[in-house]
């Protein structure tokens, strides 16, 4: 009975507002409609691919546009809430091989990024600026938003001046006398 009521009163606002704000409120629909509708035909054809593999190898020949394929990648959440673990790696390997044609590159399963460590610089700091070169790259937005959770911050260690030297030595006993150093 309260949600009959709301949507009656929120019927009524609607066409007590100006017909612009109605156009405008009715375009919103149309986008949030068509969005879904987007959706449920990506699930759909990534349901397709997972389950049989003739329909995956008609989709490699008849090639997927890049619109079609970014929905797919958005719609891996939906599906692993759907299907088995055994289903959802035969779909990863599909639409990692799949956006490797459409796009040019695959979908890693992680992405590392190693610096040297140093006192001013933290982890957050190091994460921030990976998210902003990924977020600048030319990837569709599904891809990534794939990326990055996937991402990783490897601190490894400054070299000590006991391995820059080791490394003068091994130079200097390989150098011959002769001649100078090249």
């Amino acid at each position: 009975m309260t949600v009959e009521k709301t949507l009656r009163e929120l019927k009524h606002d609607i066409l007590r507002t100006d017909t612009a704000s109605q156009f405008t409120l009715v375009k919103l629909v149309c986008n949030v409609s068509r969005r879904l509708a987007l959706q449920e035909d990506a699930l759909y054809n990534l349901r397709k691919i997972t389950r049989d593999g003739s329909a995956y190898a008609a989709m490699i020949r008849a090639g997927v546009d890049k619109k079609t394929m970014a929905d797919m990648v958005n719609a891996r959440a939906l599906l692993a809430r759907i299907v088995s673990p055994a289903l959802m790696e035969v779909a990863d390997r599909r639409v990692a091989h799949l956006c490797k044609l459409t796009f040019g590159i695959q979908l890693p399963r992680s992405l590392v990024m190693k610096a040297k460590i140093h006192h001013n610089i933290s982890r957050g700091k190091l994460r921030h600026i990976a998210k902003h070169i990924v977020d600048e790259s030319d990837a569709p937005q599904a891809v990534k938003a794939m990326i990055m959770p996937h991402l990783r911050i490897v601190a490894t260690k400054q070299p000590s001046l006991l391995d820059i030297l080791t490394g003068h030595r091994r130079a200097a006993n390989k150098m011959e006398e002769d001649r100078p150093p090249e």
